[in-house]
Protein backbone atom coordinates (compact mmCIF):
# COMPACT_ATOMS: atom_id res chain seq x y z
CA UNK A 1 0.00 0.00 0.00
CA UNK A 2 1.21 3.55 -0.63
CA UNK A 3 2.56 4.78 2.73
CA UNK A 4 0.63 7.67 4.30
CA UNK A 5 -1.83 7.71 1.37
CA UNK A 6 -3.89 4.53 1.85
CA UNK A 7 -5.10 2.48 4.81
CA UNK A 8 -6.65 -0.99 4.63
CA UNK A 9 -9.59 -1.80 6.91
CA UNK A 10 -10.51 -5.36 5.99
CA UNK A 11 -9.57 -8.32 3.84
CA UNK A 12 -11.78 -11.34 3.11
CA UNK A 13 -11.08 -14.35 0.92
CA UNK A 14 -13.72 -16.46 -0.79
CA UNK A 15 -12.41 -19.05 -3.21
CA UNK A 16 -10.13 -17.34 -5.71
CA UNK A 17 -11.30 -13.81 -4.85
CA UNK A 18 -10.10 -11.32 -2.24
CA UNK A 19 -12.38 -8.50 -1.08
CA UNK A 20 -10.35 -5.59 0.19
CA UNK A 21 -11.79 -2.44 1.84
CA UNK A 22 -10.01 0.70 2.94
CA UNK A 23 -9.64 4.45 2.65
CA UNK A 24 -7.29 6.56 0.54
CA UNK A 25 -6.47 10.23 0.14
CA UNK A 26 -7.82 10.31 -3.42
CA UNK A 27 -8.95 8.30 -6.44
CA UNK A 28 -5.48 8.51 -8.01
CA UNK A 29 -4.00 6.60 -5.06
CA UNK A 30 -6.62 3.85 -5.45
CA UNK A 31 -5.94 3.64 -9.19
CA UNK A 32 -2.17 3.43 -8.63
CA UNK A 33 -2.69 0.60 -6.13
CA UNK A 34 -4.94 -1.28 -8.57
CA UNK A 35 -2.34 -0.97 -11.34
CA UNK A 36 0.31 -2.38 -9.01
CA UNK A 37 -1.94 -5.31 -8.10
CA UNK A 38 -2.74 -6.11 -11.72
CA UNK A 39 0.97 -6.13 -12.60
CA UNK A 40 1.70 -8.64 -9.84
CA UNK A 41 2.33 -12.24 -10.92
CA UNK A 42 0.08 -13.35 -8.04
CA UNK A 43 -3.16 -11.53 -8.92
CA UNK A 44 -5.27 -12.15 -12.03
CA UNK A 45 -7.35 -8.97 -11.77
CA UNK A 46 -8.15 -5.95 -9.61
CA UNK A 47 -11.61 -4.42 -9.97
CA UNK A 48 -13.06 -1.40 -8.17
CA UNK A 49 -16.41 -2.34 -6.66
CA UNK A 50 -17.14 0.96 -4.93
CA UNK A 51 -15.64 4.32 -4.09
CA UNK A 52 -17.29 7.06 -2.04
CA UNK A 53 -16.23 10.14 -0.16
CA UNK A 54 -16.08 9.74 3.60
CA UNK A 55 -14.75 11.74 6.52
CA UNK A 56 -12.28 10.33 9.03
CA UNK A 57 -10.94 12.50 11.87
CA UNK A 58 -12.03 15.62 9.99
CA UNK A 59 -10.27 14.60 6.75
CA UNK A 60 -12.16 13.98 3.51
CA UNK A 61 -11.04 10.61 2.18
CA UNK A 62 -12.17 8.03 -0.38
CA UNK A 63 -13.60 4.81 1.04
CA UNK A 64 -13.21 1.97 -1.46
CA UNK A 65 -13.79 -1.73 -1.99
CA UNK A 66 -11.75 -3.85 -4.40
CA UNK A 67 -12.38 -7.33 -5.76
CA UNK A 68 -9.07 -9.03 -6.53
CA UNK A 69 -8.74 -12.26 -8.50
CA UNK A 70 -6.05 -14.55 -7.11
CA UNK A 71 -4.02 -17.05 -9.06
CA UNK A 72 -2.63 -15.49 -12.25
CA UNK A 73 0.35 -17.87 -12.27
CA UNK A 74 -1.88 -20.89 -11.73
CA UNK A 75 -4.33 -19.77 -14.42
CA UNK A 76 -1.50 -19.31 -16.92
CA UNK A 77 0.24 -22.56 -15.98
CA UNK A 78 -2.86 -24.79 -16.04
CA UNK A 79 -3.46 -26.33 -19.46
CA UNK A 80 -6.88 -25.79 -21.01
CA UNK A 81 -9.09 -28.72 -22.03
CA UNK A 82 -8.16 -28.11 -25.69
CA UNK A 83 -4.46 -28.17 -24.82
CA UNK A 84 -4.90 -31.44 -22.94
CA UNK A 85 -6.75 -32.99 -25.90
CA UNK A 86 -3.87 -31.96 -28.16
CA UNK A 87 -1.38 -33.77 -25.94
CA UNK A 88 -3.36 -37.04 -26.17
CA UNK A 89 -3.14 -37.16 -29.97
Amino acid sequence: TPPNRMWLNSLQQSGGTLKLAGVALDNATIAQYMIGLSRSPVFASADLESSAQTEVAGMKLKAFTLSIGVGKEQAQAAPTADQQKGKKK
